[in-house]
């Protein structure tokens, strides 16, 4: 016997039921579309209601008639985990599903940027104004394709239950901070290096999303920052300057300019 999606979210009230429903078809109608953008922008409103549902499941059944908009969304997410922390088997609703929703959430304010549903293995499709045309994979795609296999791997070696952490200390909890300290410096050791930080590794990262062109706000919520110019503060000399980009702009107009010139004067000398 099958249970309907009607069935199975009985318990809200049909407004909210809808809104849930709803944003999902949305999404699964305009990924077999191919239409990014729009599967994105009802990836927010698929969050917003299953934020609704997890908040209203907490307070104890008390669903509003239709899904919220909260101010500050990822915020309000990392607050149900501390808010809702006496609530008993509420792991999932105040913790793993509010995180999923923070990630899903950025994609809808990032849009246009690795198009959620597309394959990393296989060209993007994007679509301009005389129809569908085929891109590259993105640079974003190719790194989360590197961060999978390594998962995977860790995965493969050490099994884990789909509703326990990735990574885990003695007691199932996330491995404490000095736990984590002595295998960074034991690691360090057996490399034969010494010096490094592990809070280094977050400016190398910050500094290589740099390099590849991101701009504050992209760095800014990649590192958890409150606000941009708590990143700016920290990392503005690493952006290049607008005489950087004034002189690369001008030697890029340069090289056009030139270089049929330059093609044609060395065919006239060779012949």
């Amino acid at each position: 016997m099958s249970l309907t999606p009607k069935d199975a979210f009985s318990i809200l009230p049909a407004t909210l039921r809808s809104d849930l429903l709803s944003a999902f078809n949305e999404i699964v109608k305009n990924y077999r579309e191919h239409r990014w953008e729009p599967s994105e922008l009802n990836g927010g409103k698929l969050c917003e209601a299953v934020y609704t549902i997890c908040k209203g499941w907490l307070e104890g059944g008390k669903y509003p008639t239709r899904a919220e908009k909260p101010s500050r969304f990822p915020n309000k997410c990392w607050e149900m985990e501390s808010t809702y922390q006496q609530v008993p088997n509420s792991r999932s609703a105040r913790i793993l599903v509010p995180r999923m929703m923070m990630g899903l959430y950025d994609i809808r304010n990032n849009r246009g940027v690795g198009h959620a549903g597309a394959r990393c293995s296989e060209p993007a499709v994007a679509r301009s104004r005389s129809g569908l045309r085929s891109t590259a994979p993105s640079a974003s795609c190719s790194s989360l394709t590197a961060l999978v296999t390594l998962l995977s791997a860790h995965v493969a070696s050490y099994p884990v239950d789909p509703d326990e952490w990735l990574f885990t200390g003695p007691a199932g909890d996330p491995p404490h901070q000095n736990t984590v300290g002595y295998w960074w410096r034991k690691t360090l050791r057996d490399a034969g290096l010494s010096g490094i930080k592990l809070h280094d590794l977050r400016h190398f990262f910050a500094s290589g999303l740099i390099a590849e062109g991101c701009d504050v706000v992209t760095v800014q919520r990649a590192l958890g920052h409150s606000k941009p110019t708590t990143t700016l503060n920290t990392y503005a000399h690493l952006w290049p300057t607008a005489e950087d980009r004034t002189r690369k702009a001008s030697q890029s107009l340069m090289d056009a300019a030139t270089s049929g010139v330059l093609a044609d004067s060395v065919r006239t000398e060779s012949t």
